[in-house]
């Protein structure tokens, strides 16, 4: 998947995600952010940002039998049973009602982080074209959801966006923990039936003194494989733009530049 961003209708800055080509060389003068790519072998010049990080991913093409008996028994099947009790008041559409999950997304943000945090509903959608929304209600109220992302070949489905209620009140925590994961195990069985052959939860923190510790627990306990991806910001003049980029008084005229590392979860 590739999005490009645009001054005066000319492109400056190209996003591509899921790389695996490891010799990438810009070939035009935009910059290039790479989003979860393989390592890069190419001269260091053409480097101004590398990050790397991990992420979780379940193996579609194994059985689901394999798939469940993976999940934490405690916890993630415990819960996707119970949930399985209240079915008949579980509904899950797929794309659709866009605006009142980015509206769960912003009172979530607000509740967990102080941040007032505003999504372009029509940007966001415009540059990820390749996406799936998972949305599900608990007796017509909606609860959780998640916004995937996908490659072109359709082989990799990726979280990129996942709220739900659990800090909304007493009320809604506890359908919140059951229903979040009944609706993970909804999308693997779905993605599965589609075809992909990865299911990945979009990045985790393994500093347990972190604050998001939590959520990289939660995305452990469905039994994925961890695994060691990068983040790129490259250009055909790295070298030159890593130095601005490093000079603390024009960095400041760069401020735009995806410079900053990503935050998972």
């Amino acid at each position: 998947m590739e999005y490009t961003y645009k001054f005066l209708n000319i492109p400056y800055w190209k996003v591509v995600w899921f790389n695996k080509n490891k010799n990438f060389i810009p070939k035009d003068w935009c910059l290039y952010t790479l989003r979860q790519s393989v390592k890069l072998d190419i001269p260091k010049k053409y480097i101004i940002f590398e990050n790397e990080f991990y992420t979780t991913v379940i193996d579609l093409t194994k059985d689901l039998d394999e798939i469940w008996y993976k999940f934490d028994k405690k916890s993630t099947r415990y819960e996707i049973k119970k949930a399985m009790k209240f079915i008949d008041k579980i509904r899950i559409l797929e794309n659709e009602n866009y605006e009142q999950f980015f509206k769960m997304g912003n009172e979530y943000y607000f509740l967990k982080y102080g941040i007032n945090k505003k999504f372009n509903i029509t940007e966001i959608l415009s540059k990820k074209r390749n996406h799936y929304l998972l949305l599900a209600y608990y007796d017509n109220d909606l609860i959780c959801g998640a916004f995937y992302i996908y490659d072109s070949k359709k082989e990799r489905i990726r979280l990129n966006y996942s709220f739900s209620k659990y800090l909304f009140g007493k009320e809604y925590s506890h359908i919140s923990s059951f229903l979040n994961k009944y609706l993970h195990w909804y999308a693997i069985q779905k993605f599965k039936n589609e075809g992909f052959k990865l299911y990945d939860f979009g990045g985790i923190n393994l500093n347990k003194n972190s604050k998001t510790y939590g959520i990289t627990k939660f995305k452990l306990s469905f039994g994925g494989d961890i695994v060691k991806e990068y983040d790129y910001l490259i250009h055909k003049k790295g070298c030159i733009l890593r130095q601005i980029i490093n000079n603390h008084i024009l960095r400041n005229l760069v401020v735009k530049l995806p410079i900053k590392k990503p935050i998972y979860g």
